[in-house]
């Protein structure tokens, strides 16, 4: 996805329309999708989402994932930019089925690895005073199935 300088706009559909969320721990990064990131992701192949650092527009962390017709996974980072671009073929089961979610160990070099992990975002069994789960998908755990 190219962007400009002026990341204005991008920033404010990016936090409208999408909730997406990386937790990073080691050599490993976790993408959590809801349901309109999932839509979103299928129908335009790409979904961006960001954290405002500090008080400077620069101070910005971008993290996205798109599709690619290639057979190989590639992350980047760049301009305050993590990018995964993920297979096409190996995200379309996934888009539509129940399959929580795939993972992927990308080689950066002949001594390291790094995990990914890209899955749905359940709503917790337990409530979150500070957590908006409406767009996430039901908890299989839970008793209300509803």
């Amino acid at each position: 996805m190219q962007y400009s300088d002026n990341y204005s706009t991008f920033r404010v559909y990016t936090s409208l329309f999408q909730n997406m969320k990386i937790r990073i721990q080691g050599q490993s990064i976790r993408f959590r999708l809801n349901k309109t990131d999932i839509a979103n992701f299928e129908k335009y192949g790409s979904i961006t989402q960001f954290i405002q650092i500090g008080p400077d527009p620069s101070e910005i962390l971008y993290y996205s994932l798109s599709l690619t017709e290639n057979s190989e996974y590639e992350i980047h980072y760049l301009r305050n930019k993590i990018e995964l671009t993920i297979p096409k073929n190996i995200c379309l089961d996934w888009f539509k089925s129940e399959l929580v979610g795939f993972d992927h160990y990308l080689t950066i070099n002949s001594e390291l690895k790094l995990y990914l992990l890209i899955e749905k975002d359940f709503q917790c069994l337990v409530p979150r005073p500070n957590e908006n789960e409406v767009d996430n998908f039901i908890n299989p755990l839970s008793n209300n199935n509803c």
